[in-house]
């Protein structure tokens, strides 16, 4: 069996800590959590805001894979407070339902006291296939 490849996409943040953006292994692609930072470091403001920049570095890290969002069958959202939760389903129900299309894929939501940077609102963590 072969082994796991991983990756860092030019496209995304370089990675905070000790980790790869992307690990593939047989028909599976994992995708460490994507933040509202763009690739130079910067950091969105707000919770759609950082959503927004957040969903563009899935974009990102699927494509360097040659994958869609079609390919995509779990996301785990986590939030920085339980505050933030009415106003992210209200911005991530409309803006998924666009993304996925042919059905939304399997999803976790879980609430966190903090999460990898202060000022970080949301991250999602994603699982798709080949």
């Amino acid at each position: 069996m072969p082994l796991p490849e991983f990756q860092n996409p030019p496209a995304l943040v370089p990675p905070l800590g000790p980790y790869s953006h992307v690990a593939r292994a047989g028909g599976i692609v994992a995708f460490s959590g994507q933040s509202g930072h763009a690739a130079d470091g910067s950091l969105a403001e707000g919770l759609a805001a950082q959503l927004e920049q957040a969903i563009a570095n899935v974009g990102h890290a699927l494509e360097a894979e040659g994958l869609g969002y079609e390919h995509v069958l779990k996301i785990t959202v986590l939030l920085a407070g339980p505050e933030l939760v009415e106003p992210f389903e209200a911005h991530a129900g409309p803006r998924f339902r666009e993304l996925f299309p042919l059905g939304l894929p399997a999803s976790t939501l879980m609430v966190v006291q903090q999460l990898a940077h202060p000022s970080m609102l949301v991250e999602l963590d994603v699982l798709a296939h080949l």
